[in-house]
C-alpha cells in the first residue's frame, strides 16, 4: 500500500493536469492507497478551498466527494486510524531532523509522519517541496 499526499489525492478526485499520470500511475501498480481520518480532513479542506479560489465549482468538489466514498466501499483507498501520539511524536522527530534544511510546513510534516507511523515505504506526491523532504526521511517518491 502507499500513502499519498493532498497534491496527488486532489488531483485523482479533481480533474487537472496531472490527472492522467495519477490515474495510469495506480493503473501499473494495482495497489490501494491508505486513507487516514487526517487524508479526508486534509484534501475535502483543499477541496474547498478550490472553490473559494475560483479553481473548481461546488458541484464538482461534491461529486468528488461521493467519488472519494465509493473508493473506500470499493478498497481502491483502505482507511487507516494513526494513533495521534504516535503521529505528533513522530513528527516532532522528523522535524527536529529535517525541519532546519528543508523548511517543511506543518500539514507536509504530517502527512510524511503518517507513512512512517503506519511503516509505508512509497508516497505519492505532486509537490516538489514535499517530495524532497519525504525522500529525505527514507520514503521512495512516486509518481
Amino acid at each position: 500500500m502507499f500513502y499519498a499526499d493532498s497534491s496527488f489525492l486532489a488531483s485523482l478526485y479533481l480533474p487537472d493536469a496531472k490527472t492522467g499520470v495519477a490515474n495510469s500511475y495506480l493503473g501499473r501498480e494495482q495497489t490501494p492507497l491508505i486513507f487516514t481520518p487526517f487524508n479526508r480532513v486534509e484534501l475535502r479542506n483543499a477541496l474547498r478551498n478550490m472553490v473559494a479560489r475560483g479553481e473548481a465549482k461546488s458541484g464538482q468538489v461534491a461529486r468528488a466527494f461521493s467519488l472519494m466514498e465509493n473508493d473506500l466501499n470499493e478498497g481502491l483507498l483502505v482507511e487507516r486510524i494513526l494513533d495521534q501520539a504516535k503521529l505528533l511524536n513522530m513528527a516532532e522527530r522528523l522535524s527536529a531532523r529535517h525541519a532546519e534544511r528543508h523548511a517543511i510546513r506543518c500539514v507536509d510534516l504530517l502527512h510524511v509522519a503518517g507513512a512512517h507511523v503506519l511503516s509505508l515505504k512509497t508516497f505519492l506526491t505532486f509537490d516538489p517541496q514535499q517530495a524532497t523532504f519525504a525522500q529525505a526521511t527514507g520514503l521512495m517518491i512516486k509518481p
